[in-house]
C-alpha cells in the first residue's frame, strides 16, 4: 500500500517524508525509521523543517509501507496504481 507524500524535507543527508494519514518517515545512511508524528522525526532530526519541492516532486508516486504498518486508510491518503 502506497500513502501520499504530503510534504518532504532535507538537511544534507537527512531527509523526512511526511506522509498522508500522519507518519513520518526518517531516512538516512541507507535506512528508514518511521515515526508516527512528523514531530517525533523532527526530534529525531534535530533541524528546524524546511519543505524542499524537489523531493516532494520525486515522491509524488508515493510510499511504500512495509507490510506491518497496514491499515484500512481512507481512499483520498492512497496512490493508486496506474491501469
Amino acid at each position: 500500500m502506497r500513502l501520499k507524500v504530503a510534504n518532504a524535507y532535507r538537511k544534507g543527508e537527512i531527509e523526512i517524508l511526511w506522509l498522508a494519514g500522519g507518519y513520518a518517515v526518517f531516512r538516512h545512511d541507507g535506512k528508514e525509521e518511521i515515526f508516527d508524528t512528523l514531530d517525533e522525526a523532527a526530534a529525531k532530526a534535530g533541524w528546524d523543517l524546511e519543505q524542499d519541492p524537489e523531493l516532494v516532486k520525486a515522491w509524488s508516486c508515493g510510499y511504500e509501507l512495509p507490510a506491518d504498518e497496514d491499515f484500512d486508510w481512507p481512499e483520498i491518503f492512497l496512490v493508486k496504481d496506474e491501469q
